[in-house]
């Protein structure tokens, strides 16, 4: 009951966010440029980046593959910093575009509009093809994810309304506020994954403690990436697609136009990249801690711990999730 009730109250949440910021202007639901400051651009980015595919295949890193999860850390790092590096080149095509005329004053530069002034319909045509592709794969491992994270945890609720829920609450406040409504539910997204990070690390600490260390339990190869060659071609691919797509993404170029200057577009994605390697490791841990102790639950530390604490505090967890 407890769990229905915190996901009902979140997506009332979100939608009286979206409400607050609602705007019929197009270019305040595309994100007006300069103006996103640094706190906003990195929570923003580090919702983004941390859903729920990328925690459920952590976890399961943790579990199978240390290398191979740090290996995965260094590639979202180092594409938010590769994009860091380049955030102040693309804001100052942005502008030379805008002096010369190819895109109107309130257009904001995006990989999608650059694009479509510079090849012709049937070439656009294709390119966008490819883009649909992408976010198409990107959201059927987003859904996939919470489906499974809904099954391991135990929750009593359906695939079909897992996807359902989480797909209307997405169109209700982007529809509603466009691009304000995601940097406002980003900041909400990041504190609530934040404390199941530090519930999840301070269980990590505390069945260590408990328990002990036995690095021995681990097989020799648990830290080289290159040892289960089935796993390592997995991990090739992933890169394959995530590394050009991180950079190319259409939202993050929008990020990086709407940053209030230079400075903020590359500190924030430097700044967001550098976080995300203590998510991952956070991440990686939790699935380390289950290795140790033999057990193939992504959760398992979550369910041992608070299921013993009368219920409330696993299903405010739970329900959070």
């Amino acid at each position: 009951m407890i769990i229905r009730l915190i996901i009902f109250l979140a997506f009332l949440l979100f939608v009286w966010l979206s409400y607050r910021k609602r705007t019929s202007s197009l270019i305040a639901q595309e994100g007006k440029a300069d103006s996103i400051n640094t706190f906003s651009l990195v929570a923003t980015l580090l919702a983004t980046a941390i859903g729920g595919a990328l925690i459920f295949g952590l976890i399961q890193f943790g579990q199978i593959s240390g290398g191979i999860g740090l290996l995965l850390a260094m590639v979202y790092c180092g594409a938010f910093i590769t994009l860091g590096v380049l955030a102040p080149f693309i804001r100052h095509t942005c502008r030379v575009m805008k002096e010369r005329g190819l895109i109107g004053e309130k257009e904001n530069l995006s990989l999608s509009l650059l694009l479509s002034r510079k090849y012709k319909k049937w070439a656009w045509a294709f390119i966008l093809i490819v883009y649909a592709l992408i976010y198409v794969a990107f959201l059927a491992a987003q859904y996939v994810a919470l489906v499974a994270i809904v099954k391991a945890m135990g929750l009593q609720i359906s695939p079909e309304w897992s996807i359902v829920i989480g797909a209307t609450a997405i169109f209700l406040y982007v529809s509603i506020a466009g691009y304000l409504a995601v940097i406002g539910t980003d900041i909400v997204q990041l504190v609530i994954i934040f404390l199941i990070f530090i519930v999840g690390l301070f269980l990590v600490v505390w069945h260590c403690i408990n328990h002990g260390v036995n690095f021995s339990m681990l097989p020799i190869d648990y830290w080289n990436p290159v040892a289960d060659p089935k796993l390592a071609s997995t991990f090739v691919w992933l890169v394959v697609f995530t590394l050009p797509t991180l950079v190319l993404r259409i939202d993050h170029w929008q990020r990086i136009t709407t940053a209030l200057d230079d400075k903020t577009a590359r500190n924030g994605y430097i700044i967001a990249g550098l976080i995300l390697v203590a998510v991952f490791l956070t991440l990686l841990s939790i699935g380390f801690a289950n290795r140790l102790d033999g057990n193939g639950d992504p959760f398992y530390l979550y369910k041992t711990y608070l299921l013993g604490t009368g219920g409330l505090v696993r299903e405010i967890v739970y329900g959070l999730a």
